[in-house]
């Protein structure tokens, strides 16, 4: 399945809502947010290729000094768009950034699968991490993350 990785950054951006999103993100409700995609042009080419009923896994990593690895997942279920950069002093520069919306059904203060247990079985993305949000996994990796969110 067609995966895509968003990461958040605590000392880049400040996520005033976190907890009221964390606490509205109970089984049978999602939240919707949006998040930068460096790969815009992939994710919209992988949104217009969609077969009717299905969709884009995401997952939602942080990359903070004493917490690394995946804190939320969810699904991408439409086109990115393009936005004003997301830190204000950027943004009145008139600098932008491509977005998505991603709809989490899962999101935690604290990783639920650690960096070391993502660099084990999925090296090519998380042994050398890539510091840009909403990049594609490749398959072999996507499947798995998936895995070990399954064997939680």
């Amino acid at each position: 399945m067609i995966t895509y990785l968003f990461y958040w950054n605590p000392s880049k951006w400040a996520w005033v809502s976190r907890q009221n999103d964390i606490q509205a993100c109970v089984p049978n409700h999602r939240v919707v947010l949006r998040w930068s995609v460096s790969e815009h042009v992939k994710l919209a080419e992988d949104v217009d290729g969609l077969v009717p009923g299905h969709h884009i896994r995401a997952f939602l990593y942080i990359t903070a000094q004493n917490q690394k690895g995946i804190i939320g997942h969810g699904k991408i279920f439409a086109h990115p768009f393009e936005d004003l950069h997301y830190n204000p002093a950027r943004a009145q520069n008139g600098d932008t950034l491509f977005y998505a919306y991603a709809e989490f059904e899962r999101l935690e203060n604290a990783p639920f699968i650690h960096r070391q247990q993502l660099v084990g079985v999925a090296q090519t993305t998380f042994a050398h991490m890539r510091v840009d949000s909403g990049i594609r996994l490749n398959d072999a990796d996507a499947q798995a993350v998936w895995d070990l969110l399954q064997a939680e």
